[in-house]
């Protein structure tokens, strides 16, 4: 309660202190002047010899301490000291020319102005005060030596005046030196606390700067970060190379907040940074024209290209390095980075900003880690690009030899395909049915209804092989059995593909087993062959064993050297050396 009514509206600290030290007083004051004038009057009321005009002085000093409380409470603290402490001295020297004049116990009440002063104003004014309470006196004494003023009430004797002013005087200066010290040894403390609390206060502004240009800058790079995974991220689900890159440009503008951002791919020569991707209006004027610039020659881009180390420009202006491109013009600062994979350079990531100095070392950091990763993924993509070129083309030439190994397979079987009948089981004599024919031609499931067909409905379903047609898988029924259903066809089809897989699965299974078997015969003549050390011997044991193996009706084995094999060429004649006959 006593803190909420002693504070004050002031923001100086000083003097809301002494405005705190004011409202005390003068709650104080109140509190005691009231009290002596409820005794002053009970005491009055019962013996009646005191005068009334004793009332004065304190009476004005408790409503002039209410109007110094309520000119504190609103900030005017100032008027509110000097105004208490007149009051109070003037009520006191008119005590002292009521009561007994300079013999007055009212001189004692002088330490109290003299102690205000000195905590309420300044600790050396307090002297002041007490030679003014002094003056009181003296003057006092003056006034009724000569008679000019009588006091209410005299008692004492003039032998002791000069002795009590004397006293009053030392006492005076002596309290007035005890405030001077206490006060002012208070208010140098106070001052050195306020030193150390504002030196405090700028070391914890300084540090909360700090601390808040850290945590911003943690801010700044978590965000980057943030982004740069987000790229790489995006960067790692695309395969084809060109969505890969420009995608990757328009995130890096986008999350970063760059001007422009493009992307060098080295040409198979190695000789030129070809501009591939761009994420700025100006990037892609450039990218339509087919920019290039010469490696280790033009330009930051053609610098980064030839070292393999990144280049950063925090005034293009500046730096002598720099390619000036008239379709860039807000270009202030540029970064190129290398795209490495497994130690070579493959390309250049390139970054350009309105802001100078807008690349820290951090930012620098981020975007070379995400410039490692999209090298990574630049390379993923090609070689998954380049393995399914690799896929198609093995793929086709697979096809292709299948369907000649099919046709040759075909061509060598006297039984081209099966019939049932309900009966049984026999090879196909009859010409292929017209929904057959368009099958083969067609490589799609044909239908033909009750009504078209010879038996009634007609469902022929193309056999295939790795996307090649080999076979029909055709199915009849009456005409009372209904048109084929979605059920059904997808049925047949179903047994189609796993029929395909058979038949390849078997071709490829006769194939191994005649590749096995020639190979196995190759071994046994080679090495009947090898049983021999006479030329004679090997001929005649190499012409006599591919004769048994192949079946032949007539086998020959000639040598001969080159001159020879031209001259017979020449004369067509026969060489009669060296045969070998079976």
């Amino acid at each position: 309660m006593l803190e909420r009514l002693s504070t004050v509206p002031v923001e100086d600290e000083d003097l809301a202190r002494r405005g705190r030290l004011l409202n005390i007083f003068l709650l104080g004051s109140i509190a005691i002047v009231t009290a002596i004038d409820i005794v002053f009057i009970v005491v009055a009321e019962f013996v009646g010899q005191l005068p009334l005009q004793a009332l004065i002085p304190p009476s004005l000093v408790g409503v002039v301490s209410l109007y110094c409380l309520w000119l504190a409470r609103r900030g005017r603290v100032r008027e509110g000291i000097w105004l208490y402490l007149g009051v109070n001295f003037l009520a006191i020297a008119a005590s002292i020319y009521i009561f007994d004049g300079f013999r007055s116990p009212a001189m004692l009440l002088f330490f109290w102005p003299i102690s205000l002063t000195g905590m309420l104003l300044q600790p050396r004014l307090a002297f002041g005060t007490a030679l003014l309470s002094v003056f009181v006196g003296i003057l006092a004494l003056i006034l009724q030596r000569a008679g000019l003023y009588t006091p209410l009430v005299v008692s004492g004797s003039e032998a002791r005046d000069f002795t009590t002013l004397a006293f009053n005087l030392i006492v005076y200066l002596g309290l007035a030196l005890l405030i001077f010290l206490t006060v002012g040894n208070l208010n140098r403390a106070l001052h050195h606390e306020r030193e150390l609390r504002a030196t405090l206060q700028a070391h914890r502004a300084t540090l909360e700067q700090q601390v808040a240009e850290r945590t911003r800058d943690l801010e700044r790079r978590a965000m980057q970060l943030q982004a740069a995974a987000e790229v790489a991220r995006e960067a790692a689900a695309i395969r084809d190379v060109d969505q890969l890159l420009d995608t990757t440009v328009r995130l890096i503008s986008d999350r970063f907040g760059f001007y422009h951002a493009g992307v060098f791919l080295l040409d198979d020569a190695r000789e030129h940074a070809v501009l591939r991707a761009a994420s700025s209006e100006g990037g892609r004027r450039m990218l339509a024209r087919g920019h290039r610039l010469k490696v280790g020659e033009v330009g930051i881009v053609g610098w980064v290209a030839g070292t393999g180390k990144p280049r950063v420009a925090l005034d293009v202006g500046a730096d002598a390095v720099f390619f000036d491109n008239p379709d860039l013009p807000e270009t202030r600062s540029e970064m190129a980075l290398p795209l490495r994979v497994r130690g070579e350079v493959i390309g250049v990531l390139d970054v350009q900003s309105t802001e100078e100095a807008a690349f820290t070392e951090e930012a620098v950091a981020v975007l070379q880690t995400l410039a490692d990763q999209l090298a990574v993924a630049i390379e993923n993509a090609r070689l998954f690009q380049e393995a399914q070129a690799r896929l198609r083309e093995t793929e086709v030439l697979y096809r292709e030899y299948s369907r000649e190994a099919w046709g040759a397979l075909a061509r060598a079987r006297r039984v081209r395909g099966y019939t049932y009948d309900r009966v049984g089981i026999s090879p196909v004599t009859a010409d292929w049915p017209p929904e057959v024919r368009q099958a083969l031609q067609k490589g799609q499931i044909v239908t033909i209804g009750g009504g078209g067909g010879r038996d009634g409905a007609a469902l022929a379903v193309p056999i295939r092989v790795r996307g090649e047609v080999i076979g029909v898988l055709d199915i009849r029924r009456p005409l009372e059995a209904g048109e084929w259903t979605s059920e059904e066809t997808a049925l047949v089809e179903r047994v189609s593909t796993q029929l395909g897989l058979a038949l390849e699965s078997a071709r490829l299974y006769q194939d191994t087993q005649r590749r096995a078997v020639r190979e196995r015969l190759a071994a046994d003549i080679t090495a009947r062959v090898r049983a021999s050390t006479e030329v004679d011997t090997i001929l005649q044991t190499a012409i006599r064993e591919l004769g048994r193996a192949l079946r032949a009706s007539e086998g020959l084995i000639r040598l001969g050297s080159g001159d020879e094999v031209s001259l017979l060429r020449a004369n067509k004649g026969d060489v009669s050396d060296g045969d070998a006959n079976t």
